[in-house]
Order: C-alpha cells, then structure tokens, then sequence
C-alpha cells in the first residue's frame, strides 16, 4: 500500500498522469486501489476489482481511457485493467472493473501503476 501511495505522490508531484502525455492537463489520477471481490474458486481463481480515482478540474466533462498495470516485486507486468469513462466538469469520478486472476498470480503482485507511455 505505501509503495501505490508513493507512487501517487510522486505523479501529483511532478505533474504526470495516466499515460501521461495523453491526460488533458487539469485532469490528475488521484489514487489507486484494489481489493479481492471473491475466492479462490474451484479453479485457484480470485476475482479483483480495481479502482481508480480521477478528478477534473476544467469547466468541461473529460472523457478518459487509462490502463491499470499490476506489478511484481522484481517490476515484471503481471496484469492490464483497462478503465475508461467520463469525469465531470470540476468533480471526480471512481472508474472500475473486476476480473478473474489466478490467486498465485495475483500474490506475486507487488504494486499498482499507471501504464506508461
């Protein structure tokens, strides 16, 4: 969790954001989470939702498509979720998913990033 924490910080700090090139500017990624919905199932399968949180703060609604990439400990890509929709004009907005990962895939992941460029 202080890893995904520092990791956001870092990018409200310096002013990066979900691919970072691509994100309107007024528009920031404010954090990132994940939890187990269920499981393992009879398949050794859980199923996760992922979450992030993206404020606006221009006078238009800001339609978005960000990537969600779960990490391991040794920086190896383990998993994508793809989110997108539309965050309105000075709000905030959770966008969200869940998908099925096998439970020993799903403990090698170490943090949650953005997708880079």
């Amino acid at each position: 969790m202080r890893r995904i924490v520092l990791l956001i910080a870092i990018a409200l700090l310096s002013g990066i954001g979900a691919y970072a090139d691509d994100l309107p500017t007024g528009v920031v990624v404010e954090r990132l989470d994940h939890k187990v919905l269920s499981g393992p199932d009879k398949d050794g399968d859980v199923r996760i939702s992922v979450k992030a949180v993206v404020k606006n703060t221009t006078d238009r609604d800001v339609e978005i498509d960000i990537t969600l990439e779960a990490i391991d400990a040794e920086d190896f890509e383990v998993l994508d979720v793809p989110l997108s929709g539309t965050i309105p004009a000075h709000g905030a907005k959770a966008l969200s998913d869940w998908q099925y990962l096998a439970e020993k895939t799903y403990k090698t992941i170490a943090t949650w990033r953005l997708e880079q460029d």
